[in-house]
């Protein structure tokens, strides 16, 4: 199902700001017979139907506009090598990382990493996400974060198991 183009939007929002009601073809009626409901009381109530239909057009484009800068960027992940961070962790502070390499983990205290041949490191949470992946080759997405204090770990959005082939 296809929602409302972006112009049909518009024009109901503009529609929506006008202080005359419309008819259903886009038109202001002229005169006190223009639609069944005149008077004082027809009045208050057409213009009671209009404002419930501004505030949902309102929100319906305020909802569409939100879903659509959340999926501006559906592969905004950088797909970056363990070498790389290992030798330039504060550079990709904040950003969102696609990660490869072996599952590693300890169980006192329990805690997952994701390593490459070289040992370059970077931990893994929430571990009950990456868990089950233990001892695999994953592609893992997610926020990169470093500190001094706490080292390098992404917060996982994504696993994928690695296929070598592709």
């Amino acid at each position: 199902m296809m929602g409302p183009t972006p112009r049909a939007l518009i024009q109901a929002m503009v529609a929506c700001m006008r202080p005359e009601p419309m008819n259903r073809s886009g038109e202001v009626p002229v005169g006190p017979q223009s639609h069944p409901l005149s008077g004082t009381r027809g009045q208050a109530a057409l213009a009671s139907e209009r404002d419930g239909t501004c505030h949902t057009l309102l929100a319906v484009l305020s909802c569409t506009l939100a879903l659509a800068a959340c999926g501006a960027q559906p592969d905004a992940a950088e797909a970056v090598a363990l070498a790389e961070v290992a030798s330039r962790s504060d550079a990709y502070d904040g950003q969102m990382l696609s990660l490869r390499g072996r599952v590693q983990g300890y169980h006192d205290p329990r805690h997952y990493w994701l390593e490459d041949g070289q040992r370059n490191r970077v931990g893994l949470a929430p571990a009950e996400r990456i868990a089950p992946h233990l001892g695999r080759e994953v592609t893992v997405v997610g926020h990169y974060h470093y500190s001094r204090e706490r080292g390098r770990w992404l917060t996982i959005h994504a696993i994928e198991p690695y296929d070598a082939r592709r």
